[in-house]
């Protein structure tokens, strides 16, 4: 709302009407003030105790798996007051410090309006104003403050939103770790190429549950491939470039850890990548509601370092 419509309907509402029209005004202020106070308290007391988070798992070192270090100072000072996941990727502290600016923009704007809003009603009450104004603010300042946030949402757009979506669409690094993730109703199918770097072929007609990626083992380049289900691994420090696709629906790689999110399409080899660099074990959720099952279709990423790494892959061929 403009400050001119809010300016109008104030006066119109508070310094024209009279009886039960009044009353009805007055309830309907008191109310909404009564319902934003108690949301911003219930919010508040919410990002407190995740800020705590003193009941949730954490790793070794304390750190905690999903709402991040309080500690170590990786995350941003507003990271826990906005519950933001713990910072486990790269490309992480960049996402946050944007979600960070644009809520320290809304909540100002939110003060601001408020604050308007109740020298409005007071300003121009019934007693005060009793003849209504019909023809609002009639000086400058309100065109003044859009300008100024349309300005900062300009610069938020231009100098954080665009160069940060620009790195993550940017092709991955050539030394990065290719992975094939297929996912399916309801499961997740990881698929790592061999010493040779080189991916088997993969034939539909194989798919079988002990075979879930079709892969065929008879094809070059596919004797030392690694097929896994609803467990990633990645070594910490180096970049993985995530081949996505799906079998049957849209469904969407959300690893909230990583600040990953992408929607993996039927017929369609969607590259994402990030660089993961803190060691645990972290969530893959599917945020695209794919049917009855979706709920449960959950994957764990592990990160340990390169030679744990070479561990498992040579365990699973």
């Amino acid at each position: 709302m403009s400050p001119d419509a809010l300016f109008v309907a104030c006066t119109v509402c508070l310094g024209a009407a009279d009886g039960p029209l009044l009353t009805a005004a007055r309830v309907g202020v008191l109310v909404m003030v009564g319902v934003t106070v108690s949301v911003l308290t219930a919010f508040a007391l919410f990002f407190r105790r995740l800020a705590k988070n003193g009941d949730s798992p954490r790793f070794e070192n304390g750190d905690s798996p999903l709402y991040g270090p309080d500690k170590t100072g990786t995350a941003p000072f507003f990271g826990g007051w906005l519950g933001l996941p713990v910072q486990a990727s790269a490309q992480a502290a960049q996402l946050d410090h944007i979600t960070t600016l644009v809520h320290i923009l809304m909540a100002v704007m939110f003060v601001g309006w408020s604050v308007y809003f109740v020298y409005v009603l007071l300003r121009f009450r019934r007693r005060r104003q009793p003849v209504a104004d019909y023809h609002g603010a009639r000086g400058h300042w309100s065109a003044w403050t859009e300008a100024g946030v349309a300005v900062v949402e300009v610069i938020l757009l231009a100098a954080f939103s665009i160069p940060a979506w620009a790195s993550r669409v940017s092709p991955a690094p050539t030394d990065a770790l290719a992975v094939r993730v297929v996912a399916q109703q309801f499961s997740w199918t990881f698929h790592y190429a061999g010493p040779d770097g080189e991916f088997g072929r993969l034939d539909a007609s194989l798919i079988s549950p002990d075979n879930p990626a079709g892969l065929d083992r008879a094809s070059p380049h596919a004797a030392d491939d690694v097929v896994s289900v609803n467990e990633m691994h990645l070594p910490v420090g180096r970049p993985v470039l995530v081949q996505l696709s799906a079998r049957d629906v849209i469904h969407s790689f959300g690893v909230p850890a990583m600040r990953v999110k992408q929607d993996a399409i039927p017929g369609v080899s969607v590259p994402v990548w990030f660089t993961p660099t803190l060691p645990g074990s972290f969530d893959i959720a599917c945020s695209q509601l794919c049917g009855l099952g979706h709920y449960r279709m959950r994957a764990v990423i592990t990160v340990e370092s390169a030679d744990r790494f070479i561990t498992w892959l040579q365990s699973q061929r």
